[in-house]
């Protein structure tokens, strides 16, 4: 039987089979879809987070060959002179950045960035223009004082025009900002931070006094000989690292993007994972669909196969039709995969700021390779899924299936053969469990589900046996049902299999949650003794990157009522070569008004030997991940060179993945030189109005700029509110 032959029987049958069956082909197809739909709307988010952090960094930095940057810290423009006489530098250009809030526009912020614009000539990945749309030169964006470039998306949000004055407030330190210019990104730069603005370094150090201070130096080296520039670029990286200050980190532009993908994967591999379950369900009721078609159709199969048609074809005719219908459905889930996304930016975009980066996404970014990959799929998911029944219904002969008095599961016989695969889904699910948790591989947790739903569809058609042994009741209408279950045990399983898997599944998923909930709320409830906090405004939208104004604290303890101010300093860097988190605070107002929950501790009291400068406190994911513990020394990368410091105790902490160290405040302020602060807690005296304390900071601090001022409730329902957005 020639291939345009079987085309035409396949046409002819699937097609007939599909009109008689709307409801069962549509619910398939619909399955599907979901399962493409949500690989679509998880890849597609990931890779917009990507690029837009990539677009973000290369608008900030261009596209250097080399870079030098303060990790946590700021650098000195001391180091300049230095790059620029070495031999394989070309070209250096400074830079300097921060997050400024925007009082007149509740909400809006600006990623302020200071260039060089003599000097970045060649590293820009943007134009300015003008009112005019005229492109502007070095000489025209800084004949101007306090002159800046915005983006047309920003200014358009705002209702800002050339010309208008822009009030930018930072750690205390107010600007009055001329909007002059419209910063324009390179075509390729898709999905860039919208709130990205650019001004001369000159000014941006000036207005929120950052004198001789700097975050990048972009370095253009010259080519060797061959052209290429790996050579110098590696010579130079062994001739300035002893010059280097310790907390400055050298080397390829590459670097800042891997170490955020790293950061990322295990976010994004999680909601990969999640996406999948979809798929897998749909598998089982592609199975199911093509199960019940073979004793549906078992009549016309056998006389396909009494005309000449061999067990190839058949097993291709079957899983053509599951293909056909999976084409449906992946276009279908595409196309919803699409919408999805749109709708998880927002949250996706607010989550990666709270816990990793800045991250600003505001339209979706569509990758070709993506749709493919996911339409992909769930054609192999569909072919996959249609292969064993299509396989079973091919091993019956003709003489068989035309019998009516053979109709029963052809399958049944071969009841040991699920349950040995049974076993070893069981046996390999207990192993990937043992790896994940023991040898630390998360992914191999995600195989051991999906051993447990293959263990759950391989043992369904024998627990279903169990279950036809039990006493019959006194029903006729019963007693049917138990024996037409019991003949189609191959299909029945699969779909308890099904459904086993996506109500498993969900309640897994809900008890994990709802587990993780409790714990933060507990912890919480321990931690959070506080009665009021003030942060910057900017916290919401683009994490605790902005100072607060010190001004805060002063006002704060002049105010009657408040009995004692705790403090809080957090900065985000990389600790052999794995992202953490150093924060400061008051260790004296912090034991007695907010002790911290210790895990393990060395004899002596923890908080008296932090005091000293020799010691720190680790949370028990920074523990953990380094496979540190109490007594051990770490080194702490400060301006000032390596720090060496012992573990005097580790806590619990929930509030970063990578982990805490935390410091006494006069240690941090002592070692880094830095004086800032990210948040105040407030502890009143008994029987002091919570809101009329709070009404009375708001008017003190509202002349200073926008600031966040929320009671212990508040703050309460807010970290839970960020969670649940997790």
């Amino acid at each position: 039987m020639n291939w345009l032959h079987t085309l035409h029987i396949f046409l002819a049958h699937g097609g007939r089979d599909f009109l008689r069956h709307k409801t069962l082909s549509l619910l398939n197809l619909f399955a599907l879809s979901i399962g493409v739909a949500a690989i679509v709307a998880i890849q597609t988010v990931n890779e917009t987070a990507l690029r837009s952090f990539r677009a973000s960094l290369d608008l900030v930095a261009g596209r250097p060959d080399f870079t030098v940057e303060g990790q946590g810290f700021r650098l000195s423009e001391k180091l300049i002179p230095t790059l620029r006489q070495d031999p394989s530098v070309r070209e250096i250009t400074p830079t300097i950045s921060l997050v400024a809030s925007l009082p007149a526009y509740p909400g809006e912020f600006l990623h302020l960035i200071g260039v060089d614009p003599f000097s970045n000539s060649e590293l820009v990945t943007y134009h300015l223009e003008d009112a005019l749309r005229t492109p502007a030169d070095a000489i025209a964006f800084v004949s101007e004082p306090d002159t800046i470039a915005l983006t047309r998306t920003l200014a358009d949000r705002l209702h800002l025009k050339m010309g208008d004055t822009l009030r930018a407030v930072s750690g205390g330190h107010e600007a009055k900002l001329r909007v002059r210019f419209l910063l324009e990104p390179s075509p390729d730069l898709l999905g860039a931070d919208d709130h990205l603005a650019i001004a001369d370094i000159a000014t941006v150090q000036s207005s929120f006094a950052l004198g001789g201070q700097i975050d990048r130096i972009e370095v253009l080296l010259r080519p060797d000989a061959s052209g290429k520039i790996d050579a110098p670029r590696q010579q130079l990286l062994e001739r300035l690292t002893p010059q280097l200050p310790a907390h400055a980190r050298a080397g390829s532009p590459e670097r800042r993007s891997r170490e955020v993908e790293k950061m990322l994967g295990a976010f994004q591999l999680n909601l990969t994972a999640l996406s999948l379950i979809a798929l897998v369900v749909g598998m089982f009721l592609v199975t199911n669909t093509v199960a019940a078609n073979v004793v549906r159709r078992r009549a016309e199969l056998g006389l396909l196969r009494a005309l000449g048609m061999d067990r190839h074809a058949v097993i291709a005719l079957l899983i053509g039709e599951s293909l056909l219908l999976a084409f449906g459905g992946s276009l279908l889930g595409i196309f919803l995969g699409l919408r999805v996304a749109g709708y998880l930016l927002q949250g996706v975009s607010s989550t990666v700021t709270s816990h990793y980066v800045l991250l600003s996404m505001r339209e979706v970014i569509v990758s070709p390779w993506s749709l493919l990959g996911a339409g992909l799929a769930g054609l192999v998911a569909a072919g996959f899924a249609a292969w064993w029944p299509a396989r079973e219904a091919a091993k019956v002969s003709p003489v068989d299936a035309l019998q009516p008095g053979n109709a029963a599961d052809y399958s049944s016989s071969r009841q040991k053969i699920p349950l040995l695969i049974a076993a070893l889904c069981l046996l390999s699910t207990l192993l990937f469990s043992a790896t994940a948790l023991y040898a630390r591989l998360p992914r191999t947790g995600f195989l051991a589900a999906l051993g447990i739903i293959l263990t759950t569809a391989f043992l369904a058609p024998g627990l279903g046996r169990l279950l036809g042994r039990l006493p019959s009741l006194p029903f006729a209408t019963l007693v049917l049902a138990r024996s037409s279950f019991l003949r189609g045990l191959h299909r029945h399983g699969l779909a308890a299999a099904a459904l086993s898997a996506s109500v498993a599944m969900a309640v897994g998923v809900t008890i994990m949650v709802h587990s993780f909930r409790v714990t933060v709320d507990q912890w919480i409830g321990e931690s959070i003794k506080a009665d009021l906090f003030i942060a910057p405004s900017t916290n919401l939208v683009a994490g605790a990157l902005e100072p607060l104004d010190p001004e805060a604290e002063a006002l704060a303890l002049a105010t009657p009522g408040i009995r004692a101010v705790g403090s809080y300093r957090e900065i985000r860097l990389f600790l052999d070569g794995q992202p953490a988190k150093l924060a400061a605070c008051k260790l004296d107002v912090l034991r007695v008004y907010n002790p911290l929950t210790f895990l393990s501790k060395i004899a002596e009291d923890p908080y008296e030997l932090c005091r000293t400068g020799d010691y720190a406190l680790v949370s028990e994911n920074f523990a953990r991940r380094r496979q540190l513990k109490t007594g051990d020394t770490l080194s702490l990368p400060t301006p000032e060179g390596l720090r060496p410091l012992k573990i005097a105790a580790v806590f619990r902490d929930y509030t970063s993945e990578s982990g805490l160290l935390l410091l006494d405040r006069a240690v941090y302020q002592r070692l880094t030189g830095d004086l800032s602060l990210t948040s105040l807690a407030l502890h009143l005296e008994p029987g002091s109005p919570v809101n009329g304390i709070a009404d009375a900071l708001r008017e003190k601090l509202r002349p200073r700029g926008e600031f966040l001022i929320y009671s212990q409730s508040a703050l309460r329902e807010e970290a839970l509110r960020i969670f649940d957005r997790s």
